[in-house]
């Protein structure tokens, strides 16, 4: 599967994430995915997109082919501990059930279902993993401020996990994160083109896919972790929590 099958695949599942920052102005600020089971939708995303959330003043949104839709709905997030900031939240997660007149005007929107999530945090090593996202430098210039459209490109690369010196230098363990090796001069904009990447922020919050093996013959494309931190100098990796390391009962 190379670069452009897999933007052709997965890229209708990422959806860009937009604040508003007045009442005909908007800024993209993260990447996530809708979860489907049943009649509920959630989004998924870094809890740390969710803090550009402020009430009534700085709504979020999804666009849609249909026009942007609000996002509202009871929420699910990982804790900042008394005295500390979002950056030490290790977890950094965030689980919208959304209403259901979200649900509704979010028809023909693409969904993750739970059979393409894996949570068993099993994983041939030889196999790669992708990432897709919105980064918001590119993203906040497509934005035509005259007719009010939004047109963010997304970008993406094919990577392989990171050493265990990348895990230490990030403070973490292999148990509830997934550390991703990250080569700036590597990532692929949806036309196909490679490209050096732009500033990451804006992918928090993306779904991180692995290829699992199933059986001897067959190899699926999976969500294993979610996206929350990126470095591109001194340790030039992108940082995951894993689905296996969240409680199975949010999703």
């Amino acid at each position: 599967m190379n670069e452009q099958e897999i933007f052709d695949t997965y890229s209708r599942f990422i959806h860009p994430i937009v604040r508003a920052t007045g009442p005909d102005s908007g800024e993209f600020v993260g990447s996530g995915f809708l979860l489907k089971s049943d009649e509920t939708i959630k989004l998924i995303t870094a809890a740390h997109v969710l803090d550009h959330h402020d009430g009534e003043f700085s709504p979020l949104f999804i666009p849609t082919e249909n026009g942007t839709v609000r996002i509202k709905g009871a929420c699910y997030s990982s804790v900042v501990a008394d005295g500390s900031t979002r950056k030490a939240d290790k977890i950094d997660i965030a689980v919208i059930t959304l209403d259901q007149d979200i649900c509704e005007r979010l028809c023909g929107v693409s969904c993750l279902t739970p059979e393409m999530l894996d949570v068993t945090n099993i994983h041939d090593s030889a196999l790669p993993y992708f990432v897709m996202g919105y980064p918001v430098k590119k993203s906040n210039t497509s934005i035509d401020k005259e007719i009010k459209v939004l047109e963010p490109e997304l970008y993406g690369f094919l990577t392989v996990e990171a050493d265990c010196e990348a895990y230490e230098k990030m403070s973490v363990v292999r148990d509830s994160h997934l550390a991703l090796s990250f080569d700036k001069k590597k990532v692929f904009s949806s036309s196909g083109v490679q490209r050096t990447a732009p500033d990451l922020n804006g992918l928090s919050g993306s779904p991180v896919w692995g290829l699992v093996r199933k059986s001897e013959t067959e190899v699926k494309a999976m969500v294993v972790a979610i996206l929350i931190e990126h470095h591109q100098r001194a340790i030039k990796a992108v940082l995951g929590t894993r689905l296996s390391g969240i409680p199975k009962a949010i999703f």
